[in-house]
C-alpha cells in the first residue's frame, strides 16, 4: 500500500476504511438526509414534552388544559420511542410525525378549551362582583 503525498494512504482516501460508530459523510460532507429528518423529529418531540410541561404549569388547576397538557407530554415520549424503537426508520419517521403532530394538535385544542372557560368564569365573577348584594328580606321592616 502507497502512502500518498498528503500522508493519507489510497484505502483511506477511496472510503474503504470507516471509523466504527461513525457514518461516512456524502460527497458534500454532510451526513445522510434521514438522519437530519430522524435529528428533527427528536428535536420536535422533545419541544412538545416542553410545551406540554409549560402548558400543566401555567394550568393552575385548570383540568381542562391539565388534559391536553397530559397528551402532549405523552404524545412527545412515544414519538420519542417510535424513532427509538423502530428499526425501520421511514416507519419511525411516518409514526412519529404523525403522533407530534396529533399531540400538537390535541394540545393546543384543549389549551383554547380552557382558556375559553377560564375566559367565561373570569367574566361571571367580574359581573357578580358588579352587581350591588341583594338586601335581606327583613331589611325593609
Amino acid at each position: 500500500m502507497r502512502a500518498a503525498r498528503d500522508g493519507t494512504s489510497e484505502q483511506t482516501r477511496r472510503g474503504s476504511v470507516r471509523t466504527p460508530g461513525f457514518r461516512p459523510a456524502d460527497a458534500d460532507g454532510s451526513l445522510c438526509h434521514v438522519d437530519a429528518w430522524i435529528w428533527g423529529a427528536v428535536v420536535f418531540a422533545i419541544v412538545l414534552v416542553f410545551a406540554g410541561g409549560v402548558a400543566w404549569w401555567l394550568a393552575r388547576g385548570c383540568v381542562l388544559t391539565m388534559i391536553g397538557a397530559t397528551g402532549a407530554i405523552v404524545g412527545g415520549v412515544v414519538s420519542l420511542i417510535s424513532l427509538a424503537v423502530l428499526i425501520d426508520p421511514e416507519a419511525g419517521l411516518r409514526s412519529a410525525a404523525i403522533l407530534t403532530i396529533g399531540s400538537g394538535i390535541w394540545l393546543l385544542a384543549w389549551a383554547l378549551v380552557g382558556g375559553i372557560r377560564g375566559q367565561r368564569l373570569l367574566r361571571t365573577e367580574e359581573q357578580a362582583a358588579a352587581r350591588p348584594a341583594p338586601l335581606p328580606e327583613h331589611a325593609g321592616i
